[in-house]
C-alpha cells in the first residue's frame, strides 16, 4: 500500500485505517440493527449480529465476537422454529390445529432461552 507521495505506509497508518474502517462498519451494522424488529424479524436480526460478530472477530476481540455470534445463534433458531412451526401448519387436519392453538394459548413458549448467555 503507498500514500500520494509514493512512499509505502507505515504499520501504524495500516493499523489507524483498519480500526477506522471497523469503527464505521460497526457504525453501519449497529444502526441496522436498530432498524429491524427482532420479535418481528428474528432471522435478519441474527444476521445482523453475525455480521457484527465477524467485524468483532477482525478486529480481534474474541470474546466480544464469541457472545455475538451465539446471540446470532438463538435468533436465527427462533426464525427456524417459526418457518418450520408455519410450513407445518399447512398440513395440519382442522383438529390438530385446534390442538395447536390450545397449547399456545396456554403459554407455551417452546422453551426459548431469556438470555444468550
Amino acid at each position: 500500500m503507498s500514500s500520494e507521495a509514493g512512499t509505502e505506509a507505515s504499520p501504524q497508518d495500516v493499523s489507524a485505517s483498519c480500526a477506522s474502517n471497523l469503527d464505521e462498519a460497526l457504525n453501519a451494522f449497529e444502526e441496522a440493527l436498530r432498524l429491524i424488529d427482532k420479535a418481528a424479524q428474528p432471522a435478519w436480526y441474527g444476521v445482523v449480529l453475525h455480521d457484527i460478530a465477524q467485524t468483532y472477530e477482525v478486529a480481534e476481540r474474541y470474546p466480544t465476537a464469541v457472545e455475538l455470534y451465539r446471540e446470532s445463534a438463538v435468533f436465527k433458531r427462533r426464525a427456524c422454529r417459526r418457518l418450520a412451526t408455519l410450513d407445518g401448519e399447512r398440513f395440519l387436519d382442522e383438529e390438530a390445529a385446534g390442538r395447536l392453538a390450545a397449547l399456545r394459548e396456554g403459554g407455551d413458549d417452546a422453551g426459548e432461552p431469556d438470555d444468550v448467555s
